[in-house]
Order: C-alpha cells, then structure tokens, then sequence
C-alpha cells in the first residue's frame, strides 16, 4: 500500500487526536487492501486500534488483522510518520 502526504496526514490527525479516524484504500488489478486506524475512548481498551485487510480480486479470499496499539506505540508510530513527510517533501 502506497501512502503519499493525505495519507501521511490522515494518520497522524488520529494520533495528535484532531480526528477519531481515517480510512485509506489501494487497489490494483490484483488485489484491494484497506488500512483504518482509530482512536478509542474506552478505559478497558487500548487508546488506538489498527484495522488491516487485503483482498485477492481472483479468489475474492480476504485476509485481515486487527492490532491495538499503547500510547508508547502510537508515539513511535506518530514519530515515524512525521520523519515519513519530512523526507518525502525532501526537507
């Protein structure tokens, strides 16, 4: 899945909280796969969660996972995306 700057951007409105969430789809000849990252509220949950699922467009066979990710995680994460636009800007 290619992610240009909206897409980038998207991801880490969730994470700075501006958002509870984004959707990002890709799809090709052969496949569709889809990316969804949400913020939670709930105490008893983790503060975000990952939805990922990739569909073969012969077979129709879907796979798909589902992560949680700690506010340690989302921090790493956030950071990663941030160094992601830096370098695609080519600042």
């Amino acid at each position: 899945m290619k992610w240009g700057l909206h897409d980038l951007g998207s991801a880490l409105a969730v994470l700075g909280r501006r958002t509870p969430d984004t959707k990002l789809f890709h799809k090709t000849e052969k496949s569709n796969s889809a990316f969804e990252l949400a913020s939670q509220e709930s105490p008893d949950r983790a503060p975000y969660f990952v939805h990922m699922s990739h569909q073969d467009t012969a077979t129709k066979q879907v796979k798909k996972v589902g992560i949680p990710l700690t506010h340690s995680e989302a921090a790493v994460l956030e950071t990663l995306l941030k160094t992601a636009v830096v370098r695609l800007m080519g600042w």
